[in-house]
């Protein structure tokens, strides 16, 4: 409940930030991002499961370290630079339903999994055509290790991650922005358990605040 709390209060200073920057800020033409060089920032989010898993939920926060890695390419709306970013996830609760364990069909209840991990490789392009709002895309992949094997059952303590991630930054300084991300992912053990129900798609928002340096 702590970190829905969070994200909901990170959520509700994000939108005031936007609605006080068109007034008080005036960033250059030019971002950070249209150059290169480092940032970081701070996150939180939620995930909610698609399809027939729509009873799985997770949320946590992290930090994101990263590197745009090109200058400029491009023409018109796809103009932009290439940037590799990783995330550190000390804190992220994923949310089991009442179920059948798997490996063996027997009734589990609802659990709560606490789990942390990285996504050591995030390759994003920023639409950098626009000044103040900075569309990107990514591909994303990372691991998970949580406290005991999940899904329930016969499992595992690792699990992998993959998937697309789309969102903007919106700049409310010269160096620094707010970040709104939702990305679509797979979770699977690759079968490092003798069972993989894993988690076919979930749906994630992110909500964070990033720095660049010049």
């Amino acid at each position: 409940m702590k970190a829905k709390l969070i994200f909901v209060v990170l959520l509700l200073n994000a939108a005031l930030a936007i609605a006080q920057s068109t007034a008080t800020s005036t960033p250059d033409s030019a971002t950070p991002l249209h150059r290169e060089g480092w940032n970081y920032g701070l996150w939180a989010d939620y995930a909610n499961g698609v399809g027939t898993r729509t009873d799985v939920h997770a949320y946590g926060a992290g930090l994101r370290f990263g590197r745009v890695m090109t200058g400029e390419h491009g023409n018109g709306w796809r103009k932009g630079t290439f940037e590799l970013d990783a995330d550190l996830t000390p804190f992220e609760i994923y949310h089991f339903p009442a179920t059948l364990q798997a490996g063996n069909n027997l009734p589990v209840g609802a659990q709560n999994f606490y789990t942390g991990g990285f996504t050591p490789l995030i390759m994003k392009w920023n639409f950098t055509r626009g000044s103040r709002w900075v569309p990107f895309v990514a591909a994303e992949g990372g691991i998970v290790f949580s406290t005991k094997d999940m899904p329930p059952g016969d499992t595992a303590t690792v699990n992998f991650t993959s998937g697309a991630a789309f969102g903007f930054h919106r700049f409310v300084h010269d160096e620094s922005a707010w970040t709104f991300q939702g990305k679509i992912y797979h979770l699977s053990n690759a079968s490092l358990g003798p069972h993989n129900p894993g988690v076919n798609a979930a749906l994630q928002f992110k909500i964070g605040y990033t720095w660049f340096k010049r």
